[in-house]
């Protein structure tokens, strides 16, 4: 009897632990593997060949390239199945030597009021430089994701540039492009006293429905963490979505990641950082260290939301595809 009591306090605790991580990866595994597959089905054959080529070429292939040998449905399978690797490759790397975290992301200011941004904007602790430092390489960590996805594109552009430094970069685009049209890897809220440092793209702010307001945006295209029939599927379906990829067509030739992040920025801004937030932030200014209570915000949110989500996604993918096609 009190060892099944230990084992269901234990189990209790790694349930909470779960609950209690904070997430770090813009779209979970599904949207990354969406957004990759979207580019599959938007990119020429030849650009496919040459992307799956240097993935082969890639350091780490064995561990995260290499197809199971029980996947089924021949050569093009597992090409998507390889390029759906390429883009959650640099989530599973987290932790390692080869993990690059603030690449994922850059935080533009939200503020509560102009007051706040006059008092705050000038000092802020974070690199919203959208220039690549000349120096920059793979080894660089303290780039942000625009300065990220340049680099990658200047290696792939070099002439002299090793297979082994282009398959990484193509790895890294592959993921970063997917990380920037979410909007919370482009806009974090500042405030004088709770979130001094940035509300780190949303994680700080906690909701009812879900775990915290980074975590809505992240699951909106799904959460399974395998390349599922159901999210293969769907994403034929945002291809076939005339309205998406009406948009997404009409916007593949922007692609300059300063865009991208404007547009997930005004998203942000608009959308995401709904009123309801603002206000409990501003509330609950006068006890920073207080616990920010769970905010509630309306069902029409969460189906806006995933319209937004689609959207950006199918958008992610048409430009993948292109940029590689001008880049290899």
């Amino acid at each position: 009897m009190r060892r099944a009591c230990q084992l269901r306090c234990l189990i209790f605790s790694l349930l909470l632990l779960l609950q209690t991580m904070t997430p770090v990866a813009a779209w979970w595994d599904a949207g990354h593997f969406i957004v990759a597959l979207i580019a599959y089905q938007k990119m020429d054959p030849e650009t496919r060949a040459q992307v799956v080529h240097l993935l082969r070429q890639h350091p780490q292939q064995e561990r995260y390239f290499a197809p199971p040998k029980d996947l089924q449905g021949g050569a093009e399978q597992r090409d998507r199945w390889v390029f759906a690797q390429a883009g959650v490759w640099a989530d599973r790397i987290r932790r390692t030597e080869w993990d690059r975290p603030t690449w994922h992301y850059v935080n533009l200011p939200l503020f509560l009021s102009d007051a706040d941004k006059q008092k705050l904007n000038a000092n802020l602790p974070v690199n919203r430089n959208s220039e690549l430092p000349s120096d920059a390489d793979l080894d660089t960590a303290s780039l942000n994701v625009i300065q990220a996805i340049k680099l990658c594109r200047k290696t792939l552009q070099q002439e002299d540039a090793t297979d082994l430094q282009k398959s990484l970069s193509v790895a890294w685009l592959f993921h970063l492009v997917g990380d920037v049209h979410q909007p919370c890897h482009s806009t974090a809220l500042f405030t004088p006293a709770r979130f001094q440092k940035g509300d780190r793209g949303g994680n700080g702010i906690p909701l009812v429905r879900i775990r915290n307001l980074h975590q809505a945006w992240d699951s909106a295209l799904g959460n399974s963490r395998k390349l599922t029939r159901q999210v293969q599927n769907r994403a034929t379906e945002i291809v076939r979505d005339e309205k998406a990829a009406a948009k997404a067509q009409a916007t593949v030739a922007l692609l300059d990641p300063s865009q991208w992040v404007a547009e997930s920025q005004q998203l942000a801004t608009q959308v995401a950082y709904h009123e309801k937030i603002l206000t409990a932030v501003r509330g609950a200014e006068q006890t920073p260290d207080a616990k920010l209570k769970k905010i509630a915000l309306p069902e029409t949110y969460y189906r806006e939301l995933a319209g937004h989500a689609r959207q950006r996604a199918a958008q992610a993918g048409f430009r993948l595809a292109r940029l590689l096609q001008e880049d290899l």
